[in-house]
Order: structure tokens, then C-alpha cells, then sequence
């Protein structure tokens, strides 16, 4: 089998780095970790079922994925532009060992967090209304 029709790389996925976790921000559809919309937030659109948005249309892998960004003025203002996705914003610290990986997707900040619902749950280290 040639793989002569494959183009250049689509993604670098990265690991995180064993001695740095990463601060990035996440926008969630409750503030309470008892409620189950708080652990779905932490799904993505491809696991839910839910069609693909924006760049998800060109990749399953993005779509398995989920949007996070560097900044907490960033989530804030992707929720202000779209409500519908969540009224707050989750602070996460992931962390190397847990199965992360991540990619930089969209907009410079912007990134694409691959990893299990209940590790990036236990990542979260404050929410807040946006």
C-alpha cells in the first residue's frame, strides 16, 4: 500500500511536559461537580453524538477533542459570543501521567485537549460564572 496521496501534517499533538502542567481554561455548563452537566462539559461533541462545528468538519480527530484556551479572557469572550455553550468557566491544571494530549487548533490560544471525562473533572481547580 503507497501512501503517496497523503498530504503534510494536519496536527502536532503534544504531550505535557512531566515537570509543567498546563493552567487552561474550559467553558462549562454548571459550577457544581455533582451535576451531571458539569462532567459533560467534559465530552466531546463527537462522544455525545452531537454533528461537528467550525473545524471539527475537517477532522474526526479535532471533534474527539476539546476546545480550551490559555487564557480566561478568551473563554470568556467565546461564551459571551456563544452562551449556548456554558454560563461559566472552568480553571484546569493538566497535568503529565493522566493521558492528555493537546494540539493548537483556531485562534493563536486556542487549543484542542484529548483526555478521559473523570481525569479532566479532577483537573478542574476553579469555576466561576463568566
Amino acid at each position: 500500500m503507497s501512501l503517496a496521496f497523503v498530504g503534510p501534517p494536519f496536527l502536532e499533538i503534544y504531550e505535557i511536559p512531566p515537570d509543567r502542567p498546563v493552567e487552561l481554561f474550559r467553558i462549562v455548563r454548571s459550577d457544581d461537580r455533582r451535576n451531571p452537566a458539569f462532567r459533560g462539559s467534559f465530552m466531546s461533541n463527537f462522544a455525545t453524538g452531537r454533528p461537528p462545528r467550525g473545524p471539527e468538519s475537517r477532522s474526526a480527530a479535532i471533534q474527539m477533542g476539546l476546545s480550551m484556551y490559555e487564557q480566561s479572557t478568551q473563554a470568556e469572550g467565546t461564551a459571551r459570543l456563544y452562551p449556548a455553550i456554558g454560563q461559566y468557566v472552568a480553571r484546569l491544571l493538566v497535568a503529565a501521567g493522566q493521558g492528555f494530549n493537546l494540539a493548537s487548533t483556531g485562534q493563536v490560544g486556542h487549543w484542542t485537549v484529548w483526555g478521559r471525562p473523570d481525569q479532566l473533572v479532577d483537573a478542574v481547580v476553579d469555576v466561576y460564572p463568566w
